[in-house]
């Protein structure tokens, strides 16, 4: 089973590595580049099936083979993301001297390969440089900085896209997550699969979400302002789940005012509807950036409860001044 397969296929990265397969150009070094390690994980998977099975199905005795890791010819490396050492390229190397066992290629796929230092980066360069037929070697690379330029110039670069939001909520529903918990995943995961997948699988997600729509529609002076600051929602460890989910409340404000149709909730379209009239849309728009900008502030190690009180109370001046 490979997660997010249906959006993963949608892709141009899949697509372009896709066609090389199908029209026998596959080249010997790919570098996917992508900050969401989840996604390109799961996008190696998948092209490692479409070698073998033209449907990539991921259903078939071969496909099961090559995700149940018992594939002679396909290795995936590095899976759980740590350094690559020097030796572990070299085994890489020694490996792909041997012949394909059960096909006419070998696989392998080096997982956050931005981790080698530059003693293995050069160690694996040769093997770049002069590959043994039917090898192919996909390095996975959240940072180009970080990878030599001898072996950027040596490999095909494929940048793999953020997903959009409407890929992302089709791909969790499908999968069982409820339609309400999907959409609220898919507008917080801004493009990423593993941001989508563990907001999807927080229940407390949820609440938190209904919790940013309460507030909005409680704070109504600055005497409000104490009564929240002790709301679990919002102490240290939740608030910058809270800052996501009242960002999403705010875009579906500003889209019932501006074209419903933007409105990502739909489970909760009433009431973001309503919410929207008590707001003018340039105070809306002001609180959305107040929001972004104390989000910085937590990344400086400015106090929780400092950043809390500042935007409640920045939340009141706003709505005060643009009416």
């Amino acid at each position: 089973m490979i997660e997010f397969q249906d959006a993963l296929k949608k892709s141009r990265a899949y697509n372009l590595i896709k066609h090389d397969i199908d029209t026998g150009n596959l080249s010997h070094a790919y570098m996917v580049i992508s900050p969401d390690v989840f996604a390109v994980q799961n996008l190696f998977r998948l092209i490692a099936c479409a070698v073998y099975c033209k449907d990539a199905c991921t259903t078939c005795p071969v496909c099961k083979k090559v995700l149940n890791g018992n594939h002679a010819d396909v290795k995936f490396i590095n899976e759980d993301g740590k350094k690559i050492k020097v030796e572990d390229v070299a085994a890489l190397i020694e490996d792909t001297e041997t012949k394909p066992f059960e096909s006419d290629n070998k696989l392998y796929f080096v997982n956050s390969a931005d981790k080698m230092n530059p003693a293995a980066q050069n160690k694996l360069l040769k093997t770049l440089e002069e590959p043994q037929k039917a090898v192919s070697i996909f390095l996975g690379v959240g940072s180009e900085s970080a990878i030599l330029d001898t072996v950027k110039s040596r490999t095909k670069k494929i940048t793999l896209d953020r997903f959009s939001a409407d890929d992302i909520k089709a791909a969790l529903i499908s999968s069982g997550v409820a339609v309400g918990n999907a959409t609220i995943a898919a507008a917080c995961a801004d493009g990423m699969l593993w941001r989508a997948k563990e907001i999807s699988s927080n229940s407390a997600f949820s609440e938190t979400f209904d919790r940013a729509i309460f507030i909005l529609n409680n704070l109504k002076k600055s005497s409000d302002v104490a009564s929240f600051l002790n709301d679990k929602t919002l102490d240290k460890d939740n608030l910058p789940v809270f800052l996501d989910a009242l960002s999403i409340v705010l875009r579906d404000m500003i889209a019932a005012k501006t074209d419903k149709n933007l409105i990502m909730s739909k489970h909760k379209e009433w009431e973001i509807e309503t919410l929207s009239k008590g707001f003018s849309l340039d105070a809306l728009s002001n609180i959305l950036y107040l929001v972004n900008e104390e989000r910085k502030k937590l990344s400086f190690y400015v106090g929780s409860t400092g950043v809390v009180e500042n935007l409640l109370l920045g939340i009141l001046e706003v709505k005060y001044k643009c009416q």
